[in-house]
């Protein structure tokens, strides 16, 4: 298992289904210091949109959406190399 691969469970209830998007954002930490100026991808496995993007400097992600309830796959690209 990678250990820079992080699996996560994107849902959104509303009572009165008047929800059209899934939304979650994202925020990396090591020990309480943040993985800020970081590129990541994220790739939620059903509808397989593609997210990537650079942390901003407290380590978060931008809003993921989604139309429908997913996970999303995510994935911190920590070495300089671009291989992303």
């Amino acid at each position: 298992s990678d250990s820079n691969k992080i699996k996560v469970h994107l849902r959104n209830e509303d009572p009165w289904g008047s929800i059209e998007l899934y939304k979650v954002k994202f925020k990396f930490t090591d020990d309480g210091s943040p993985y800020g100026n970081v590129y990541y991808r994220a790739i939620s496995e059903v509808k397989e949109l593609v997210y990537i993007g650079i942390t901003k400097s407290e380590g978060e992600t931008e809003e993921l959406t989604s139309s429908v309830e997913e996970n999303f796959n995510v994935h911190l690209y920590l070495s300089t190399k671009g291989d992303y």
